[in-house]
């Protein structure tokens, strides 16, 4: 006899796992980051690097309304982000202390990835469509 599956193994087609890549924006530029996530019984868990260095990820997501959120933290400091799956990835809002600023990601190979990727590393200048709250010191990430 054949089980069900558990809902806990069924992938989820709007938060796949894998490797995402991406930037987050600070100081008017956009900065590379890469990470392995997996997404799996509304949890997100996972590892990368950036500028700043390695770093750890633990959060949660909602398939119903495609909201996301995680900690970021690096060996001294934590980064909160809050993001929504939308059609080029997950896009969303990073917060240190008094400062914020966007980010997004994108799963890693796909279509999109090759241009957004293409951006971030020649640290376009971010949107200043959102204001932001800036607090001198460290890099955030």
């Amino acid at each position: 006899m054949q089980s069900e599956p558990n809902a806990l193994d069924v992938p989820d087609p709007d938060f796949p796992s894998g490797t995402w890549q991406g930037y987050y924006e600070q100081g008017g530029k956009r900065h590379p980051q890469e990470m392995k996530l997996e997404f799996a019984g509304g949890h997100v868990r996972g590892e990368g690097h950036d500028g700043i260095g390695p770093f750890t990820v633990r959060g949660s997501f909602d398939s119903s309304s495609l909201r996301v959120s995680w900690t970021k933290s690096y060996r001294w400091h934590r980064v909160r982000y809050y993001g929504l799956r939308v059609p080029d990835g997950i896009r969303g809002t990073w917060r240190l202390w008094f400062e914020e600023d966007g980010f997004h990601l994108w799963p890693g190979g796909s279509a999109e990835g090759a241009t957004e990727r293409a951006a971030a590393e020649a640290s376009t200048p971010a949107s200043t469509a959102r204001p932001r709250r800036e607090r001198t010191g460290a890099p955030s990430g």
